[in-house]
């Protein structure tokens, strides 16, 4: 009912206040930087929970926050990137589509840290045969409904292409792009 829901929001906006105001340790920070070796000039910090895009849901991006472009060097932005990726689990977003979808809130989520690389991002979906691709400026804006995106849906079966023309990837990458998805439909189903 949506008393309860409500109830739930607000117990989650006080986790995630508890989160922002935790203190992270300082040998979790030092171990990131560590593992950055200082080759990399900025990190991503991405969500991995147990809820997104899996076949019982579909595709949920978005529903949790990434940090994009953080300086493995600078402790406080490091921590506040942790911070803001678990926070999101909490968000009043998160907590409404895991009471539309009737999953529990109960936190199951690890955090992916991966080199960033500047240029234009993207999602790829594989679902029965069907390829769909979303490209956006960036990789950071790929889940703003506000940015422009590109949709390409490529249907395995009958090498059929509903595409909208873009600049942010060439008939090329596209082409590559769709020969790897359909080798990873034939290796994982």
């Amino acid at each position: 009912d949506r008393d309860s829901v409500e109830k739930k929001i607000a117990l989650a906006e006080d986790i995630a206040q508890q989160i922002w105001n935790a203190e992270i340790p300082t040998e979790l920070l030092e171990r990131i930087v560590a593992l950055s070796d200082g080759s990399h000039n900025s990190l991503v910090l991405r969500s991995s929970a147990f809820d997104e895009d899996v076949d019982l849901i579909g595709p949920a991006p978005g529903i949790y926050e990434s940090a994009v472009g953080i300086d493995p060097t600078d402790s406080k932005a490091l921590g506040d990137a942790l911070k803001t990726v678990v926070a999101s689990f909490f968000s009043d977003k998160a907590v409404s589509f895991r009471e539309l979808k009737g999953l529990r809130h109960t936190p199951v989520m690890a955090i992916l840290i991966q080199k960033h690389i500047p240029g234009a991002g993207g999602s790829v979906f594989i679902k029965n045969g069907v390829i769909q691709l979303n490209v956006a400026p960036t990789p950071d804006s790929i889940n703003d409904s506000k940015k422009t995106h590109m949709i390409e849906e490529f249907s395995l079966d009958k090498n059929e292409m509903t595409a909208h023309e873009s600049s942010l990837i060439s008939s090329s990458q596209l082409t590559r792009i769709i020969k790897m998805a359909r080798q990873a439909e034939v290796m994982f189903g």
